[in-house]
């Protein structure tokens, strides 16, 4: 384990340091420390999951992620798109592509279109982190230096261990 960051099931993260940040928080255990952050990748239910939002959530906690997401938090939600460049809770974020080339759900049709969802690079404590959210290996993806790269790899919706 990566100090300060532990995996959830799925692909909900936390990553813990000054601040707490959650991504695609779901199934959460109960008592779950409260967030500063929660990064969104899409809207997929097990990706947003409300309830468990609810369950992190204080009055200054920020709820970041695309439209859809966003926009059920009021002020406390930050509508973000690929390209986007935030600030939440003191931790600067950036939404960056996710999307799917190669997996699909019918001929033609891919599970995770682009524009659909994001991934986020963000900084803590000094670390650079990048959450890939719903993804294939994608060109985007070139160039990007992290300390930590946290990939989806499953091979049905998402990545290969070999393409990882």
């Amino acid at each position: 384990m990566i100090e300060g960051i532990e995996w959830l099931g799925h692909d909900s993260f936390r990553i813990s340091g000054t601040k707490t940040v959650y991504v695609d928080p779901w199934k959460l255990a109960p008592g779950a420390p409260p967030a500063d952050v929660i990064l969104v990748t899409h809207d997929h239910y097990d990706h947003f999951s409300p309830q468990d939002i609810a369950a992190i959530s204080g009055p200054e906690t920020v709820v970041v992620g695309p439209p859809a997401v966003a926009a059920r938090y009021g002020d406390r939600g930050v509508s973000v798109q690929a390209g986007s460049k935030v600030e939440a809770a003191g931790i600067p974020v950036t939404a960056v592509h996710a999307y799917n080339v190669n997996k699909f759900k019918e001929p033609g049709k891919v599970f995770h279109d682009k524009g659909q969802g994001v991934g986020y690079l963000f900084e803590l404590d000094g670390r650079r982190i990048y959450h890939a959210g719903d993804t294939d290996a994608i060109p985007e993806m070139a160039g990007i230096e992290v300390n930590v790269a946290l990939l989806p790899v499953s091979g049905t919706y998402v990545m290969t261990a070999g393409e990882a």
